[in-house]
């Protein structure tokens, strides 16, 4: 489905495990960087900033709608808590996991909505 409305490309820097351990017996990772399109990004309320720092003392700042396009990410686990991203050329963390509508019931292009917090 086509819509007037367009997101913006966000990075997602997601851990990716080498396999190999390091000295600590830790397992080494690397950063992978993928560019996700036409992601529309909001500012969240004041009200739903103040409830979320006073649950979980995360401050969360945007909230993201994703596309329909990329529920194989979703489903994958690609997405998830903790993961880095790239909005406007600063760096976030996602907060919790998507949430999903269903998808023959909603109309436009974005069925998935994840929320993030600064990374100082």
């Amino acid at each position: 489905m086509t819509s007037f409305l367009k997101g913006i490309d966000i990075k997602v820097i997601s851990d990716v495990p080498t396999g190999q351990k390091d000295e600590f017996g830790m397992p080494e990772t690397y950063e992978q960087v993928l560019e996700f399109e036409n992601v529309l990004v909001s500012p969240v309320s004041s009200e739903d900033m103040i409830n979320e720092l006073n649950l979980t003392g995360r401050k969360i700042v945007y909230q993201l709608a994703l596309p329909k396009e990329y529920d194989d990410y979703i489903e994958s686990g690609f997405f998830k808590n903790g993961t880095k991203v790239e909005v406007f050329g600063e760096k976030y963390k996602m907060v919790g996991e998507p949430t999903r509508g269903i998808e023959s019931l909603i109309p436009l292009d974005w069925n998935a909505k994840v929320k993030v917090e600064r990374i100082e």
